[in-house]
């Protein structure tokens, strides 16, 4: 197993909350050898049993569970505890406590078939983790050890190793430091609302297309997250952005906030009262 020296960037100075709207992507494995790997890691792992037959339910989780949703709900009863800890490193590192997040997800079961997009939440950093070590040393902290994103522990000289049960995971020792070195950030339960067990089908892209169409006119609810979040700001960019559906760069709410004379708490209130 691979192992390194840690190295965190701490954060300086103060600064007024940011805001990103970030879209990460459900896609199933398609080889059936990772499928069955998972099948048998579910087997040794109760909440990994519990969470492969979700994925045929219409469910948001992520394959991998980053943001943790899953297993915030397993272990601490609600997915407002959700940890972010792997994909988006350059997002994460940006973020600190009282910053805003908006999820999408992208679902999509084969690259012949439509992608869905579904709107799970949104989430306001309670805790930054620059040194994951805490996670591991901090008693308050313990459930995150639990949490399927958690990416990374530490051997008993300090050295940090790759500790995921879910693959194929990030075996390539270059990437899941890169992932590793950048923030795991804990939600506030209290100021975080996601619905990934059911969430809101807002729009759809076919194979081909490089935006998705909004369901303005069969889903009330859609039109009504497409208002408050890209024109009441302004946006004028959606969700995806290439016609492979693999790229959905994260889109920087404060710029456009501040165009509009809007907070973060602002924002966070009137997704509050959607949900």
């Amino acid at each position: 197993m691979s192992r390194v020296p840690l190295k965190v960037d701490l954060p300086t100075g103060k600064r007024a909350p940011r805001a990103y709207l970030c879209v990460y992507r459900q896609v199933i494995p398609s080889r059936e050898s990772l499928l069955v790997d998972a099948m048998m890691s579910a087997a040794k792992h109760e909440d990994l049993s519990h969470l492969l037959p979700l994925y045929e339910t219409g469910s948001a989780y992520d394959w991998g569970d980053d943001p943790s949703f899953f297993s915030a709900e397993f272990t601490q009863g609600s997915a407002s505890h959700a940890g972010w800890g792997i994909c988006r490193p350059n997002v994460r590192a940006r973020l600190g406590k009282d910053d805003l997040v908006v999820f999408f997800c992208a679902r999509r079961a084969a690259r012949d078939e439509v992608t869905e997009y579904l709107f799970v939440g949104y989430g306001t950093i309670g805790e930054r983790i620059d040194d994951r070590r805490r996670i591991w040393t901090e008693s308050r902290l313990a459930s995150y050890r639990k949490h399927l994103n958690v990416l990374v522990r530490f051997d008993a000289a300090g050295a940090m190793e790759r500790y995921e049960r879910f693959e194929p995971g990030h075996p390539h020792p270059l990437d899941w430091t890169r992932r590793a070195k950048s923030p795991y950030l804990i939600f506030n339960p209290s100021l975080s609302q996601f619905k990934a067990a059911e969430p809101l089908l807002v729009a759809v892209a076919a194979p081909g297309e490089k935006r998705e169409t909004w369901l303005l006119d069969r889903r009330p609810k859609a039109r009504r997250l497409h208002k408050l979040l890209f024109e009441d700001l302004g946006l004028t960019r959606g969700l995806r952005t290439s016609v492979s559906g693999f790229s959905h760069p994260p889109v920087n709410l404060g710029r456009e906030m501040a165009r509009k004379g809007t907070t973060a708490d602002q924002l966070r209130e009137r997704l509050a009262r959607f949900l």
